[in-house]
């Protein structure tokens, strides 16, 4: 397999295998679902190749194996630990190869993100969760994708301005009416997580620079450069998904 991307790990930091929805959450290139399979786009000049695939994540000794299996191609994803490094490898077999294999260094960086964690102690569940502490924590997340159905997906060039972008595409689709709380995910470089419930932005987790940010709207100036932004409407409400 050809190496794609590495990043450094902090001290504190793990390749742990997402959930198969902290995966999608951070897949580039994704224009659909089927089946309990994605559908992911990729586009080259005028020409694109689109296939839809299942998604296999395997726990391997030095870190993880993303298998996309589709219907004309087949992706193979791997994140390793190497030393103090994270390191990213892959492999495509299909057609279109000139197109798909150039994609390959933005699929890794989604699958990388969604797989390194920071290991820290636990945090005891209260009554009244904090929404904000909540998406930073992957076991609160899957709980919050899986109550979900995705609604919209959008590539956004974002020069410190993520806010402001995410409301007017939610205002342009008009779903802050339609829809009492969402979920917005957005990954690039950095990635950040809001909820909106009732028009209100009542959560803000930001990952910009290596760096946690919890609670803190203004993290969002930190982050640049084009992102995959996905919407989610909640099927219930959010309070009861959390306190599960």
């Amino acid at each position: 397999m050809k190496k794609l991307i590495e990043r450094t790990l902090s001290e504190n930091e793990e390749i742990i295998p997402p959930t198969r929805e902290e995966l999608v959450e951070h897949l580039p290139y994704v224009v659909g679902f089927k089946a309990g399979r994605v559908k992911l786009a990729f586009r080259k000049l005028l020409i694109g190749f689109t296939d839809l695939y299942a998604i296999d994540i395997v726990s391997q000794q030095d870190g993880i194996r993303v298998n996309l299996e589709g219907e004309k191609s087949r992706i193979i994803v791997e994140i390793r630990r190497e030393d103090s490094k994270a390191v990213a490898l892959g492999e495509y077999k299909g057609p279109r190869g000139w197109i798909v294999k150039s994609k390959l260094p933005g699929l890794a960086q989604g699958i990388m993100e969604a797989s390194i964690r920071e290991v820290q102690a636990g945090v005891e569940a209260s009554a009244a969760p904090d929404v904000s502490l909540a998406l930073s924590t992957l076991s609160s997340l899957t709980r919050i994708v899986s109550k979900s159905m995705l609604v919209a997906t959008e590539h956004l060039v974002i020069r410190g301005d993520a806010l402001e972008q995410v409301q007017r595409l939610l205002a342009a689709r008009g779903l802050l009416g339609k829809y009492r709380t969402l979920y917005v995910s957005g990954a690039g470089m950095g990635l950040f997580r809001l909820v909106f419930t009732d028009g209100k932005l009542v959560g803000v987790y930001v990952k910009a620079g290596g760096q946690d940010h919890i609670g803190d709207p203004e993290a969002l100036s930190l982050l640049q450069g084009l992102f995959t932004i996905k919407v989610y409407a909640l099927l219930e409400p959010l309070e009861e998904v959390l306190a599960r």
